[in-house]
């Protein structure tokens, strides 16, 4: 496993690359040729990838360290290493080793994207040696970058789902990037800058060894992919939240030594911004405890082959909302705090109180699961799906 101090300084040393390029990453609506490059070159995206293959299979504390640093410096680049390191993460675990090896590391480090989002009706059905794939995903962030996406799909045969136990069986192939066709729907307020548009294939050929089966066991367990389904997916999306009031508050302090016109002292000597940057920086610092604390207890279980209770998967669940919703609390405080200079385009602020709301709207860090932890807490079961 890589060193966590040696990762996170390569994070550290992508921000300001990251940060000059954040404007051009947004107005052009994906990650600029540079950033991409950097972060290929510097493997941001085998975080997740077992070490068993060569991937830096880092620990989960690590991990959303990482996510963080480079969110603090531009919100869609961060969510895009986010889904980059979840999807190199899944095809390094799940596909059979020497196809995983072959994919990551025979033409040099790339980065996989996908969706689980179907819009309209998809299918997969084997025909003799192969599968075909058709149907219409959405959400496919990243997919600019992405050598290869994952789609997921019900299996079909002879023109009708194949059920198990009443339900369809899902299975998840994994699909090269020129085999498919984007189309520009990715016009939104917030996360501009991460291509989320829709993706199409058309009977797609597809080998076997090149799916997988929703639910099956990872060929390569490491103690990342022993972590609960909702959870995992929940909290690199509260990574990239809390790294974005990171920056955003670091912003607001180097702007509050100016002083405002028909004022005779700097922003900072107000009570009132002193209170709104001790607020914003309170809540993020609470929040971001909270969130480590209960990923430690989780990982822990996981790491000494221990399941992860409901308990703790619930915990750590409410810790991802929780820090999605103090992380949007607190770019809003210091947003308002540094005044007009907040509105103009230039302005990382404007766009951390964007990209931070874009993050919130994500199902994994919506505020019903809130609900659901209450329901464990009191004794009952969880009704949410992916919980």
């Amino acid at each position: 496993m890589a060193q966590q101090r040696e990762v996170i300084a390569r994070a550290l040393a992508l921000q300001e690359l990251v940060r000059e390029e954040a404007p051009r990453t947004e107005s052009q609506g994906n990650l600029t040729a540079p950033v991409v490059k950097a972060l290929l070159d510097t493997e941001m995206f085998y975080l997740m990838v077992p070490a068993a293959l060569g991937g830096l299979e880092v620990d989960g504390r690590t991990y959303l360290e990482v996510i963080e640093t480079i969110s603090a410096a531009d919100g869609s680049t961060g969510w895009c290493v986010m889904i980059g390191v979840e999807v190199n993460g899944m095809l390094g675990v799940n596909l059979p080793e020497d196809v995983a090896r072959r994919i990551l590391f025979q033409h040099g480090p790339i980065c996989s994207g996908g969706s689980a989002i179907q819009d309209g009706t998809a299918t997969i059905e084997q025909t003799g040696d192969h599968y075909r794939v058709s149907g219409r995903w959405r959400f496919a962030s990243g997919c600019h970058h992405s050598a290869y996406l994952f789609a997921f799909a019900p299996l079909y045969a002879s023109g009708q789902p194949v059920m198990k136990d009443n339900v369809p069986t899902i299975l998840m192939p994994f699909m090269a990037r020129e085999e498919l066709e984007f189309h520009d729907t990715w016009h939104v307020s917030g996360l501009r800058g991460t291509g989320s548009v829709d993706f199409t294939a058309k009977a797609v050929s597809v080998k076997p060894e090149m799916v997988v089966s929703l639910g099956q066991a990872p060929l390569q367990p490491t103690t990342m992919f022993r972590l609960p389904i909702g959870p995992w997916f929940a909290m690199g999306k509260a990574a990239v939240a809390t790294g974005i009031a990171r920056g955003a508050i670091d912003e607001c302090l180097t702007l509050v030594t100016r002083t405002p016109s028909f004022s005779t002292s700097m922003l900072r000597d107000e009570a009132r911004i002193q209170l709104q940057i001790a607020d914003a920086e309170a809540s993020l610092r609470a929040a971001r405890a909270f969130l480590y604390d209960a990923l430690q207890d989780a990982w822990n279980a996981a790491e000494q082959g221990r399941p992860v209770t409901t308990m703790q998967s619930a915990i750590l669940r409410l810790a991802c909302v929780h820090a999605a919703k103090a992380a949007c609390e607190a770019v809003e405080l210091v947003y308002h705090a540094a005044g007009s200079v907040s509105l103009f385009e230039a302005s990382p602020l404007q766009r951390a109180l964007r990209d931070v709301h874009a993050v919130r709207q994500h199902m994994m860090v919506a505020d019903r699961y809130r609900q659901d932890v209450g329901r464990v807490l009191l004794g009952l079961e969880p009704q949410e799906s992916l919980f």
